[in-house]
């Protein structure tokens, strides 16, 4: 087995733009977990497979360029692994990384043999990168280890072309398959975007029995999948299936990343750099030095940087209708706010613990001083973490004051309480939402959608 490390210009990792997370950090069984998307595309030397090298020409080379750009925009992927890349996009010498990956801040960019070139593109900072060939192998294939840090929790994502050939009447890809296993025995969170150069979903027992979910479960052509460890597996999705740009199939899905309640690595601010708003596909840019956001032409920053114990931020919302009854935020939500009947706001939070030990969750009427919750007015709302002593308080920004959001009487606890039991305190990771249809005018954070919002904090 070969191992080299890249390093100088074969290490194509620009300088940290922005790391994101598309998605809302959500709950399985007890564990927070971080979603994100993985996008996996054999794009054939930009040559529909047929050479080893481009065939766009200089002629061609602006519009099929913007028709890459396109597809890639429409998926939205927060990671990009790419195999049969090419370094040079037409045959003038124009480079891809410019022409069509241009808006990804991290490029890394394994070695090219002949028909073996692996390529990852990402808006998270890599934290080193390493290239291991495979044994045995006929081709010159290799697979590229790239490590990200999520929180306190070490990623490899792991970009590969699996041989073609066979050895003793066994697909040779069998065999690769299984270095993969024993190389990342002993790593918990593993994702592996390939053409795999297999027939059938059944050709992954070997990442199968190893732990490993394999994405494109035979719904789509499987040679070209995503194979993970340490996440659940959402949305699984196919573009590109009539070749137009190559001869592969495009594989995408959504990630969640398992993290054990407890162990939750803190999201920093300063890393959750940029961010999709879902339904509405606008870009909300973070600036790392600067500590702002900024959302269409409005910019917004933390109140107070968090500092890593206690989170302080301004979100202004207005509501356009009650909330449905039913309406229950997912679970370990912390901080859900809607509007009320009576004259009060409803807040989603923690209860006084059941006759069982376990702390209950629902809606508590909570009112400020003077502040009259209405349809279609713009609220500022001032969040207040503090995770030392386990507790959240909300207040309204009114005219250059504060008024806190205070319990009101019938509530679980006293009327007047103004802190309120964090929702899920096995987690470093907050989520706010605002329901009841509630429009958008601001936000600080990382993530949001139409109908709700979050905020993911350190």
């Amino acid at each position: 087995m070969m191992r080299r490390i890249l390093a100088g210009t074969a290490l194509l990792a620009a300088a940290l733009v922005g790391g994101r997370v598309q998605g809302e950090p959500k709950t399985n069984g007890g564990a927070s977990a971080f979603r994100f998307r993985v996008v996996q595309w054999n794009v054939g030397h930009f040559a529909l497979g047929k050479d080893s090298n481009t065939s766009v020409t200089d002629a061609k080379s602006a519009e099929r360029s913007a028709e890459y750009r396109a597809m890639i925009a429409s998926l939205k992927p927060d990671f990009l692994g790419v195999c049969e890349y090419d370094p040079y996009f037409d045959k003038v010498g124009r480079l891809a990384k410019n022409e069509v990956f241009a808006s990804f801040p991290t490029k890394v960019i394994g070695p090219k043999n002949i028909y073996h070139c692996n390529a990852v593109f990402t808006h998270f900072k890599c934290m080193g990168s390493t290239v291991v060939d495979y044994n045995p192998r006929k081709q010159q294939s290799y697979f590229m280890d790239t490590v990200f840090m999520f929180g306190t929790n070490e990623v490899h994502f792991v970009q590969s072309h699996l041989d073609f050939y066979k050895q003793d009447g066994q697909r040779l890809a069998l065999k690769q398959m299984l270095q993969l296993v024993e190389y990342f025995n002993d790593k918990q969170y593993v994702i592996i975007s390939a053409d795999f150069n297999v027939d059938t979903i059944d050709d992954f027992s070997a990442l199968a029995e190893a732990g490993y979910t394999i994405a494109n479960d035979g719904r789509y052509k499987v040679l070209d999948n995503i194979a993970v460890k340490g996440f659940d597996v959402k949305d699984v999705f196919a573009a590109d299936e009539g070749h137009a740009l190559s001869d592969h199939t495009i594989i995408g899905c959504d990630l969640e990343m398992r993290i054990p309640g407890g162990t939750a690595g803190w999201v920093d601010e300063s890393a959750a750099t940029t961010a999709f708003t879902g339904k509405w596909s606008v870009p909300l840019a973070y600036d790392r030095d600067t500590r702002k956001s900024v959302l269409c032409d409005n910019e917004f920053e933390p109140y107070t940087a968090s500092g890593g114990n206690v989170a302080t931020l301004d979100v202004t919302a207005s509501f356009l209708a009650l909330p449905e009854e039913r309406e229950t935020p997912e679970t370990g939500v912390q901080g859900s706010l809607c509007l009320g009947e009576n004259g009060s706001f409803k807040l989603w939070t923690s209860l006084p613990q059941g006759g069982d030990g376990h702390a209950e969750r629902g809606w508590v009427d909570v009112a400020a001083a003077g502040v009259t919750p209405t349809i279609g007015v713009d609220y500022t709302f001032r969040f207040k973490f503090d995770y030392r002593s386990g507790v959240y308080s909300v207040a309204i920004v009114d005219g250059g004051s504060l008024r806190p959001l205070v319990a009101t009487a019938g509530a679980p606890f006293a009327a007047g309480t103004s802190r309120f039991p964090v929702a899920a305190k096995q987690s470093s990771i907050s989520s706010v939402g605002f329901f009841g249809d509630g429009l958008l005018t601001s936000i600080v954070g990382d993530y949001c959608k139409k109908d709700w919002f979050m905020i993911i904090l350190r």
